[in-house]
C-alpha cells in the first residue's frame, strides 16, 4: 500500500506536532523509494499554535474496533455524526433552527454605498455536553433574473460565531452587506441555512442531517 501524498494542507490549517511531522516524513521517504525517484512534495513544517490547536483531554479511544483520533483544531474526537467523547458513546446535542425567521434589509441610496444588515438567527439545542458551535450559516438567492449578477450585489458576511444565551436557547450572527446593484434590479428573497463549519469537526447534530434508511 503506497498512501498518497498529493495533497498539500493549507499553512493556515495545520496542527502538527513533531511527532506528526516525523511520521510524514516517514510516508514520504517510503513514497519515494517505491516510486523510484524524487518528488516535488512539499513537507509540512510542524506547527503548534496553542491559540487555533488543541489536544484531547483524554485518549479519544475505539469505536468499532477503529481507533478513534482527535481533531486537533477543535480539542475533540473525530467520533460518527452524532456522537462524541471517549470512545464515541456520549450523545452530542440536537439542533435546530427556530421557525418562521425574516427580516428585510435595504438597499443603498446611492451606487458607491454598501449597506450593512446585521441579523441573528435564532437556534435551539436540546441535550448533550458539547458546546454546540462548529455551525455556519450559508446563503441561497433566488432569482428570478438570471442575467443580473447578484454577487456583487449581496453578499454574505459570517464569522460563524454561535452564542448560546442559556441551556436550549442560541444564535448565530451574521451580515448581509447589500450593494446599490442594477438600477431596475428587483428585490430578492434569500434563504438562509445553517450547517456544520466548513474546518471544525462538528459538536452538534443539525436535525434532518442524519437519516436511518428504512430496512426491509
Amino acid at each position: 500500500w503506497v498512501p498518497s501524498l498529493s495533497m498539500i494542507p493549507s499553512p493556515g490549517l495545520q496542527c502538527f506536532t513533531a511527532e506528526d511531522h516525523d511520521r510524514i516524513v516517514s510516508l514520504y521517504e517510503v513514497y519515494s523509494f517505491r516510486v523510484g525517484h524524487d518528488s516535488d512534495l512539499r513537507l509540512p513544517t510542524p506547527i503548534w499554535n496553542n491559540v487555533s490547536c488543541h489536544h484531547c483531554r483524554a485518549s479519544c479511544g475505539w469505536k468499532e474496533g477503529r481507533i478513534v483520533t482527535c481533531d486537533v483544531t477543535t480539542g475533540s474526537c473525530r467520533c460518527p455524526l452524532g456522537f462524541s467523547g471517549a470512545n464515541c458513546t456520549a450523545p452530542v446535542p440536537n439542533v435546530r433552527v427556530q421557525e418562521h425567521q425574516t427580516t428585510e434589509c435595504k438597499r443603498p441610496e446611492k451606487s458607491h454605498q454598501t449597506e450593512v444588515c446585521p441579523l441573528k438567527v435564532g437556534l435551539q439545542r436540546q441535550g448533550g455536553t458539547t458546546l454546540a458551535t462548529a455551525l455556519a450559516l450559508y446563503m441561497h438567492c433566488a432569482d428570478s433574473r438570471p442575467e443580473v449578477d447578484r454577487h456583487h450585489s449581496l453578499m454574505l458576511n459570517s464569522t460563524g460565531d454561535v452564542t448560546w444565551v442559556n441551556d436550549s436557547h442560541g444564535f448565530i450572527s451574521a451580515e448581509i452587506h447589500v450593494g446599490y446593484g442594477s438600477e431596475w434590479e428587483r428585490d430578492t428573497n434569500c434563504s438562509l441555512l445553517v450547517g456544520y463549519h466548513p474546518h471544525l469537526y462538528p459538536d452538534s447534530l443539525l436535525e434532518g442531517t442524519l437519516v436511518t434508511p428504512d430496512l426491509p
